[in-house]
């Protein structure tokens, strides 16, 4: 007799689909209100015949009616020559004892640049592969102040193979030096087998990044993804990055702007320590489609939108901005001068004056932000009156935080870890290394100049010409 089947035990029921969505962004504002919501009263500037109200407080508000004048698209230079980068010179610093690490890692030379008992560490990056490195795994070029890196272990990291370099510290070149000066021909007294060029040199100079998303996009992509990608850079010095992201909504600039006294200690602390911070602003928002002004409240459908001076003056505060220029000044009056071992100019510049003390400003709105002839003023106003030292923003209808956020964040890093303070040559290289986002929109820049000691701000839009299918002008 066949043996009984056990019976099988009863399945769960299933639980039924539902139909549901993940909202990726939006691809451009609606027409909304046109009550423009003044931010800041009896400052309002605007060019429309618009109604506007103050949200500190309804008594104060008024109703202002300004002539109304058609929209007109700025003029922007595309500049077609390519970018070239400026010369530059490296300092060298006093050497400190390197800390305690963990297996397997090199010691890491933390040494500040003067004594201060706020000590900041900026660490000791290596000049061609931006590797974190220190004694005695670290060679500075005697001609140049090029620092190199060494492997620490056999087959680890480093541009020079362990246990090759045949001369002291006196006497040590960089393959650049060693190739360009006297004795060019005769072979290097070390194994090198970096890939890396020198070109730009990183440091965790101090670095603080606000966001300034409205509430109603939720879910902070943008501000999210520029936050991961400077941890990355500071993971071995968090106490060098602070980072904050506000929520504009109806009536919160004022308890949105007290979330930057952190803020404002962490750039009077390193001014002390003689390290001014890098200062940038991210403004993610809609614009309107009518007058390009932005959104700080409502959320799709409508709301109350204002100019960036007002939004700046409104959600980052008086205290904070005033510590931002604090930085600036403290950073353009540095007159520190290094020099290499043999008495030479170092080739890339490390002092406060080169690398701290900036101020940027990241315009991303969904909507012609730009492009609207009496709200392009308004940026441009932001740099003339030293508000910041450039800003970026972009120039298409639509302006998805998922297409525009590697440039953004990229940009961020060019300057505040990289050193580049040449706004329009750094922002060409990196485009020409990564220009999938001209297939989507195009790229504005203002920045300040100085030209025969006058301040002259410049704008230029960076875009790509495809003849017979898509040209921007």
């Amino acid at each position: 007799m066949a043996p009984k089947r056990a019976a099988k035990p009863a399945k769960a029921p299933r639980k039924r689909a539902k139909v549901g969505a993940i909202l990726s962004g939006i691809s451009r504002a609606g027409p909304a209100d046109m009550d423009m919501g003044s931010m800041v009263p009896g400052q309002s500037a605007l060019s429309a015949s618009l109604k506007i109200s103050s949200i500190f407080d309804d008594d104060e508000g008024e109703d202002i009616m300004c002539v109304t004048t058609p929209a007109v698209v700025p003029t922007i230079s595309v500049p077609t020559a390519p970018a070239v980068a400026p010369t530059i010179s490296v300092p060298t610093a006093p050497a400190v004892p390197p800390i305690a690490t963990g297996a397997l890692i090199p010691p890491i030379a933390t040494g500040t640049l003067i004594p201060s008992s706020n000590a900041v560490s900026v660490g000791s990056f290596c000049h061609f592969c931006c590797d974190l490195s220190g004694p005695p795994f670290q060679h500075e070029c005697i001609n140049c102040g090029a620092i190199m890196c060494e492997q620490f272990l056999p087959r680890s990291s480093g541009c020079i193979y362990l246990d090759t370099v045949e001369v002291g510290k006196e006497a040590f070149l960089c393959p650049v030096c060693s190739r360009t000066g006297e004795g060019k021909d005769a072979p290097l007294r070390y194994a090198f087998i970096g890939f890396g060029w020198r070109k730009k040199v990183k440091m965790a100079w101090p670095m603080a990044i606000i966001n300034v998303s409205l509430e109603s996009m939720k879910d902070d992509y943008l501000a999210t993804t520029v936050r991961l990608d400077a941890e990355n850079h500071y993971r071995s010095f968090p106490n060098n990055l602070w980072v904050s992201t506000l929520h504009m909504r109806g009536a919160a600039h004022l308890s949105e702007s007290k979330k930057l006294a952190p803020g404002v200690e962490f750039i009077q602390r390193n001014i002390h320590a003689g390290f001014p911070p890098n200062v940038f602003v991210v403004i993610d928002t809609h614009s309107d489609e009518f007058t390009g002004m932005l959104q700080h409240t409502g959320g799709h459908s409508g709301g109350t939108s204002t100019s960036i001076k007002e939004i700046m003056t409104a959600y980052l505060g008086q205290e904070f901005r005033s510590a931002m220029q604090a930085a600036s000044v403290a950073a353009r009056s540095d007159e520190s001068i290094r020099k290499t071992v043999n008495g030479n100019d170092v080739w890339c510049d490390l002092t406060a004056r080169a690398r701290g003390g900036w101020k940027g400003l990241f315009m991303v709105s969904c909507g012609p932000a730009i492009r609207v002839s009496h709200h392009f003023d308004e940026v441009k106003g932001v740099v003339q009156n030293n508000d910041v030292d450039f800003v970026v923003a972009f120039g298409g209808s639509g302006t998805l935080p998922s297409m525009i956020s590697n440039t953004v964040r990229s940009f961020i890093s060019e300057i505040g870890v990289f050193g580049r303070s040449d706004v329009w040559p750094a922002l060409c290289e990196m485009l020409a290394s990564s220009n999938d986002i001209l297939d989507y929109t195009t790229v504005v820049v203002m920045y300040a100049d100085t030209v025969k000691g006058q301040r002259v701000v410049e704008c230029r839009q960076i875009s790509k010409d495809i003849p017979g299918v898509r040209a921007f002008g």
